[in-house]
């Protein structure tokens, strides 16, 4: 994808000269189609098992991206996707004003628009090409394990054509973002977990660092990853417990605690939605919304938080539950995407005991769990839920896919072997 965005940011060089004189809504549409031939190229490199699912993948956010401009039928869909770009084009015509929908997205993406011009469409764009590195960065991580061509083409499909994956990555929403920059942190940590090396470190974490930057909550994918760079012994290819080591764990985990119970930073992720609110304790006990759960569950101190906090992140994770449909789109619902997390995680813990990955997976599961907690207590309808635990959809795959990785039929061939071989003499 390194040639594609190349390829972007030499087109929006020539349009901040364009944009300024002429109107360049045919040439928006000629850009995409040269960056759709890259597209194809960067596919063809990665191999001929994901190539079909890439460009499959490509081809429908595409579709719905036209779709949408013409019609702006997703994008009204959330006032969250209204604001974000609201303030991106106030941010254009004044980058000291920035509405109510600001942030770092507002401004990054206000930016863009001052360079390319003030257009949605390549605004949604952006994000299409955001979602693409997503799966390219999944692709480059499986080939790097070497994970079946089956399951390579199992995950990358998956991804491909997930229903809230294909929306999220065609209109302005932060969350591709985000997505985009924890999958960047996996590769990251799985060249690290292949051959340790100091820059992998220093890249994994900035990329974490980079998306807490657009949701504060995010910081939490980090704890998974120091616990693998602190505690995993890569000449001995196991967690090692060390007085030390544990010491300087713990203070970063006390650093990571700070930013996430500090109100300002933690829940600025919620400030469109809380501005009467100002405390964890009164984000965990909102309730308002359609498709608002756990509406009987109350806090009153901190405690009560963190004592209710599994069951809020289970249904974070797996929402609409079942008892709670309103009607068959939340079970349609359930059936396409709650019951996705589930199984790539059941199927994570079942089955990562027998992957030469497993410290990596146990890792990537610290973070994975930690988020779900983290962004599980500010959360409390089922549609929110959908949305926010899409930014960490291609991270559960990824671990879905490593923990296929197995030695054990070997070893029990093997041993079947060596009793036969046992019985013949």
């Amino acid at each position: 994808m390194g040639v594609v965005w190349s390829l972007f940011n030499l087109e929006a060089l020539v349009l901040y000269f364009l944009h300024q004189i002429i109107d360049c809504s045919i040439v928006y549409i000629i850009f995409i189609a040269i960056n759709s031939i890259a597209i194809v190229f960067a596919a063809a490199k990665l191999n001929k098992v994901v190539f079909a699912p890439f460009c499959l993948g490509y081809g429908a956010r595409l579709v719905i991206l036209f779709f949408d401009q013409y019609t702006l039928a997703l994008s009204n869909m959330n006032g969250d996707i209204q604001a974000y770009f609201s303030a991106a084009l106030e941010y254009y015509a004044n980058p000291n004003v920035m509405g109510a929908g600001g942030g770092m997205y507002s401004k990054v993406l206000g930016f863009i628009l001052r360079v390319i011009g003030p257009s949605h469409l390549m605004a949604a764009y952006t994000n299409v090409l955001l979602g693409m590195t997503t799966m390219y960065l999944l692709c480059k991580v499986l080939q790097l394990v070497k994970v079946s061509d089956k399951v390579q083409r199992i995950a990358v499909l998956w991804l491909a054509l997930f229903p809230y994956s294909i929306y999220s990555s065609t209109v302005v929403y932060r969350e591709t973002v985000i997505a985009a920059l924890f999958m960047a942190s996996v590769y990251c940590a799985t060249r690290w977990f292949i051959q340790p090396g100091i820059k992998w470190i220093l890249c994994c974490l900035v990329s974490v660092g980079l998306a807490a930057m657009f949701h504060a909550g995010s910081v939490v994918l980090a704890i998974g990853y120091f616990l693998i760079f602190i505690f995993y012994v890569p000449g001995k290819k196991k967690f090692v417990i060390r007085r030390d080591s544990v010491a300087v764990f713990l203070v970063i985990l006390a650093g990571i605690a700070v930013v996430v119970y500090n109100p300002s930073l933690f829940l600025g992720k919620f400030m469109s939605a809380m501005e009467d609110s100002s405390s964890i304790i009164q984000q965990f006990n909102r309730n308002t919304g359609g498709s608002a759960y756990l509406t009987w569950l109350r806090a009153s101190t901190l405690t009560d938080v963190i004592l209710g906090s599994p069951l809020k992140a289970i249904y974070f994770a797996f929402s609409p539950i079942p008892m709670d449909w309103r009607g068959i789109v939340d079970a349609v619902t359930f059936a396409v995407d709650s019951l996705s997390y589930f199984y790539c995680i059941a199927y994570t813990i079942r089955h990562m005991k027998q992957s030469p990955y497993k410290s990596l997976i146990v890792a990537l599961l610290c973070s994975v769990i930690a988020a779900i907690f983290v962004f599980g207590i500010g959360t409390w309808t089922a549609g929110t839920a959908i949305r926010h635990r899409n930014k960490i959809f291609a991270v559960i795959l990824a671990m879905f896919a490593l923990s296929t990785i197995s030695t054990s039929p070997q070893k029990q061939l093997n041993s079947k072997q060596a009793k036969l071989f046992v019985k013949e003499a």
